[in-house]
């Protein structure tokens, strides 16, 4: 159950409060304002889940809790305190004198579900955890405080036994100290430290654990103990046993046919690689063969019992070296970069390994020099560094020939794009257009020769003939020409063929595309449809699934007759109606169990169980039947690019005259006044508090953004230019509209873009959950352009969209438009 601090002196703002949510919540604590005590609530204050006050309290606890939910107690005459409290991140507030509180109750209740939901998720992960993870927990003093079901299954002691204890307890005699001493070094200075520990069991076994630890601070950051976590390695060690076993094993074959001295270095002088072998404790060297003495410029009799810094140094490395060694007892193919003692630097890649020459304890160690190798990565690099750029700004490039996304919603009821190429650009592209009036628009989904770079150049001969074609239709003032799909398909056939010389066989080019061309009069209710090698699908008013054939005919290739009379279907269309279209990369992807393609009867199926489901659904249901698809095949990959498109049409257009009503228009420098003058025009011209406290919410987040990361236009300059344009209008008095436009870097793009792809993607229910778990965890609450702000938008606007226009490759004009339906009036809560 949620709890709940009443910090209040009016013991009628009390009663009415505890009246209204006791049958909710049972834990309420109520304390007077003039006991309040601001050490003592920050002793207890995590214990509670809702505080209820004034503004200065509320002010006060919020500094030393960010998660805590806040509901101010407001009189009916200081309302302008509002602005402040937004600030501090408020869930609600309370008029007095208290009228209705059934809206408050209500999200109590949510609140309190929602705590019982994770409470069973945190408990159900703790178990996960407890049963799975090698985890231990100890005070400042190595005393073990805490450990988990799975540490004692590994030692085989009782959390009784273990706790109080230290880990000396499982100690191996085995280990040497010096190991430990190094670990209390790192941990000394509150970093973590990393190794393999061998531990003995109760009965007195061992076992072999990879470990980390590392510190654990309190809420205040003070150093309170150490936290481990381990994974079993025992398997991981009996391999290693096995392999020493065998260089045992070869060793004493070795011995046994043992070889004088000059024998053993002549077969070190004919491996092909330098060798040198070193003195562990003296570090000196006692071997170096002629591949060495090459690399490291070192004459033959000078280099025995020469001190190995002499001879070269590891730029930055020798303590590595040495923490490999003493952790795993050798060194294997470290990149590093070695200087001689004639300064010739070079990249070395080095192994070394614990011998005995001479009856020494020794290091042999093998270096290849890999600087060849380096710079061709280099080159390497450089050029795809390159090639990835040029893809990048061609896909900017293409992505600003597409039209916006919302642009179906001036003609159809409900819409979704998903329009996705294989790599970074692709040989899909989509294109729509209004032609001689409001109500008439033309829509192409079109499949290129192709993908990738290859066929994005395509996409843009597409484009050009397009827009001939629409600049075409457009000049057709007294509306001569009967807009037909076949008639454009057939344009785009003789076209494409000239522009790329194909009107015979023995042409060298030969490109093409398939896809569907659709016309709409959405005054007549008249939509027409012509295919290339493409269907159409759409359900009727009676929720029958149909489909219409395209042309087994494709456009533009060597082999198409420029003079093909193309087939179109004319349809008469109702509102309710729905369409889909798809291009073939989505019915061609492989996947399933059989790993064949998608197909037609996966897609019809789709349709068939979601189409009275809103666009936006049906859009999440089309990306998680592929996904599931495709994933049933290991390492899938994407066999082309994709795109779908659906519409629902809309009830025949009667030119209703729009009327606006300016609330607020401002372009200019932001501040707080100009937040402060917006809210008095909303308060003056808004009568409904609810729409009023709403408004008024998103107005101020999108000025606050503004403030916080609104550039200048200059490329190279990230300087905060805290300027934009606002606009609020009441369309027909029946909702309104809350737009938003400012200059943002591409780093701003990259922070803001995919938390709005995600909103669009969830409805309104899964958007609220979403506020509400950021809202919890802290996450990106205070970030500038974190996203939080944009989640609290959404779950209180009926829809938002959104986009991004070039100024230059570094700049964007980043538009946000919120809609808002009229409501009636409600209780004095505002969310």
């Amino acid at each position: 159950m949620l709890n709940i601090l009443i910090i209040e002196n009016d013991i009628s703002i009390i009663d009415k409060i505890v009246s209204s949510v006791g049958s909710v919540i049972n834990n309420i604590n109520i304390v007077t304002k003039d006991s309040f005590n601001l050490y003592e609530i920050e002793q207890s204050i995590k214990e509670f889940d809702i505080l209820i006050s004034n503004f200065q309290i509320s002010k006060a606890v919020r500094e030393i809790d960010e998660f805590i939910s806040i509901f101010l107690i407001i009189k009916d005459d200081n309302s302008n305190i509002l602005l402040d409290a937004i600030k501090i991140n408020i869930d609600g507030y309370i008029k007095t004198p208290i009228d209705d509180l059934s809206f408050f109750t209500n999200k109590l209740k949510l609140k309190n579900e929602a705590k019982k939901r994770e409470s069973f998720r945190t408990n159900k992960l703790y178990n996960v955890l407890n049963n799975n993870i090698i985890f231990s927990k100890t005070n400042l003093d190595g005393v073990i405080t805490e450990v988990s079901d799975a540490f004692c299954n590994i030692t085989g002691y009782t959390k009784d036994e273990l706790i109080g204890n230290t880990h000396s307890i499982l100690r191996d005699t085995g280990i040497p100290d010096e190991i430990f001493m190094y670990m209390w070094s790192v941990l000394s200075m509150q970093d973590s430290w990393k190794g393999e520990l061998k531990n003995r069991k109760k009965d007195g076994s061992s076992y072999w654990v990879s470990i980390e630890i590392s510190p654990s601070f309190n809420y205040k950051g003070e150093l309170i103990g150490y936290e481990s976590i381990s994974k079993d390695i025992a398997l991981q060690k009996e391999i290693e046993i096995l392999n020493t076993s065998l260089e045992l094993t070869i060793n004493k074959r070795t011995n046994e046919l043992k070889i004088e001295k000059e024998n053993a270095q002549q077969v070190l002088s004919n491996i092909l690689f330098p060798i040198l072998i070193t003195s562990r404790l003296r570090r000196v060297i006692v071997y170096a063969n002629q591949f060495a003495l090459d690399l490291y410029d070192i004459n033959e009799k000078e280099y025995i019992n020469r001190p190995l810094d002499e001879i070269y140094t590891l730029k930055g490395g020798v303590q590595d070296v040495i923490d490999e060694i003493t952790q795993t007892g050798r060194v294997d193919s470290l990149e590093k970069v070695v200087t001689t003692h004639s300064n010739k630097t070079f990249t070395a890649l080095l192994s070394v390994i614990p011998i005995s020459y001479n009856n020494e304890d020794c290091y042999i160690g093998m270096t290849i020099d890999i600087s060849k190798q380096k710079q061709m990565e280099n080159q390497v690099r450089d050029i795809y560094n390159h090639t990835r750029e040029s893809i990048e700004y061609a896909s900017l490039i293409q992505g600003a020939v597409l039209p916006e996304k919302d642009i179906l919603s001036k003609y159809f009821k409900d819409s979704f794009v998903y329009w996705m190429p294989k790599d970074t650009v692709g040989g899909d592209i989509w294109l729509f257009n209004d032609l001689r009036h409001k109500d008439e628009c033309l829509l192409l989904f079109i499949d290129c020769t192709g993908h990738g770079v290859p066929g994005a150049f395509v996409t843009m001969i597409v484009k050009a003939i397009e827009k001939e074609i629409i600049l075409k239709i457009k000049s057709d003032r007294y509306y001569d020409i009967d807009v037909s799909p076949a008639w454009i398909m057939k344009y785009f056939n003789k076209s494409m063929k000239t522009l790329l010389k194909q009107e015979s066989r023995d042409s060298k080019s030969n490109v093409g595309w398939d896809g569907g061309i659709i016309y709409y009069n959405r005054r007549t209710q008249i939509l027409k449809f012509a295919g290339a090698e493409t269907p159409l699908f759409y359900t009727d008013i009676d929720n029958k699934l149909n489909l219409i054939k395209g042309n087994r005919y494709s456009v533009g290739y060597k082999k198409c007759d420029e003079n093909y009379k193309y087939k179109e279907t004319v349809l008469e269309v109702e509102e309710g109606m729905k369409f889909y279209c798809t291009t073939d990369g989505y019915l061609d992807q492989n996947g399933g169990e059989k790993d064949f393609p998608f197909g037609k009867k996966r897609f019809q199926n789709i349709i068939k169980n979601n189409h009275i489901k809103n666009m936006n659904f049906q859009k999440r249901m089309f990306l998680k039947n592929m996904k599931e698809y495709e994933s049933m095949v290991e390492n899938n990959d994407r066999n082309d690019d994709m795109t779908v498109i659906a519409f629902e049409i809309d009830e025949k257009s009667k030119h209703i005259e729009i009327i606006r009503e300016e609330i607020i228009k401002y372009e200019g420098v932001m501040s707080q006044n100009v937040v402060g003058a917006s809210m008095d025009n909303i308060e003056t011209k808004i009568d409904n508090m609810a729409i009023q406290g709403v408004i008024s919410t998103i107005t101020i987040e999108c000025c606050q953004n503004m403030m916080n990361y609104s550039k200048n236009k200059e490329l190279d300059s990230r300087e905060i230019v805290p300027a934009g344009f606002i606009e609020v209008q009441n369309i027909n008095n029946q909702y309104y509209e809350v737009t938003a436009t400012n200059i943002v870097s591409i780093e701003d793009k990259e922070k803001i873009e995919p938390k709005l792809v995600d909103i669009k993607s969830m409805d309104k229910a899964a958007i609220k959950k979403r506020y509400r778990e950021l809202r919890k965890s802290g996450k990106n609450t205070h970030q500038k352009g974190g996203g939080i702000g944009f989640y609290e938008i959404s779950k209180i606007s009926d829809s938002i969209e959104y986009s991004f226009k070039n100024i230059n490759k570094e700049k964007f004009y980043f538009t946000l438009k919120s809609v808002v339906k009229q409501k009636e009036k409600k209780a004095n809560i505002v969310e």
